[in-house]
């Protein structure tokens, strides 16, 4: 019963975590500049979440599945944006 309980609880922070990365990207898109945001650590995020992915695969955890499969796709959303509003800058 416990264990249940906390599964849920891990998977609502887990999605709670995922919209935190919507307010950035949605700045990103609206201002159409990404000027402040660090592509580097983003691309770091990323690759810990893949990682993830494949360990909640290895121990067959849908949770963690599920979860890094939503935070892969709104991460890479988030740097595709981050790149396409980049300011270039002229030396």
């Amino acid at each position: 019963m416990l264990s249940n309980i906390i599964e849920i609880w891990m998977i609502l922070m887990g999605l709670f975590g995922c919209y935190a990365l919507i307010p950035q990207t949605n700045k990103i898109i609206r201002h159409k500049s990404s000027h402040d945001v660090s592509g580097k650590y983003w691309k770091i995020a990323l690759f810990c979440q893949v990682n993830w992915l494949f360990y909640g695969i290895y121990i067959s955890s849908l949770c963690l599945i599920v979860l890094n499969i939503i935070a892969i796709s709104l991460t890479s959303r988030l740097i595709f944006y981050i790149y396409k509003y980049r300011e270039v800058k002229i030396s």
